[in-house]
């Protein structure tokens, strides 16, 4: 199963990190591999433009989050999240 890095995200705010450390933990998470790198998006000329996770994303999740929206976070997933974002859970 694929890891996005908004499931990285949400699962920080679970666990109640800062924002600096989900947001490094995602693009060291993306260079290793580890999490999927966010599909593509195409200017109006159709030249391919990559998306870079940044605050405004981050920014973004953190609101839905506080705003009650959820995102899949299978159990099976939740030992590689909490590696990817170095939490011991207790």
């Amino acid at each position: 199963m694929n890891i996005s890095p908004v499931q990285v995200a949400y699962r920080g705010f679970q666990c109640d990190l800062s924002d600096a450390r989900i947001l490094n933990c995602i693009r060291r998470a993306l260079k290793l591999g580890r999490v999927k790198r966010p599909p593509f998006t195409r200017w109006p000329g159709g030249e391919p433009i990559s998306v870079h996770i940044g605050e405004s994303h981050l920014a973004n999740w953190r609101r839905q989050f506080e705003g009650g929206e959820k995102v899949d976070l299978p159990a099976e997933l939740k030992e590689e999240l909490n590696d990817i974002l170095g939490v011991v859970p207790s």
